[in-house]
């Protein structure tokens, strides 16, 4: 069998004023953790963005300076002069080592 306490009026409105500021007092500590955490995900976003932009500008000045060099492939052997290959893969070389 349940007890039930017999509360006055006064006593009831003393918990229920108790029972409501130990709500409040939870619900502002959510708020709080709800803002610090509003702020985080901003950091990280603005982060992540200022990332992506770095690496965005990064690749497009790879890519324009890729583009400035790809009409200049002015390569030549240094041993023939010539501009099918480099010194490394030269012919002329090859048949003076063996």
């Amino acid at each position: 069998m349940r007890v039930v306490p017999v509360i006055t009026t006064n006593q009831g409105s003393k918990i229920i004023a108790e029972n409501l500021a130990t709500t409040m007092q939870g619900l502002e500590t959510t708020v709080e953790n709800i803002m610090t955490t509003m702020v985080d995900l901003q950091r990280i976003t603005r982060d992540s963005t200022i990332n992506v932009k770095q690496r965005l500008n990064r690749e497009q000045r790879f890519h324009a300076s890729q583009s400035k060099t790809s009409g200049q492939k002015n390569f030549r052997c240094y041993e023939c002069d010539s501009p099918d290959h480099l010194r490394n893969a030269c012919p002329e070389l090859e048949e003076v080592k063996e």
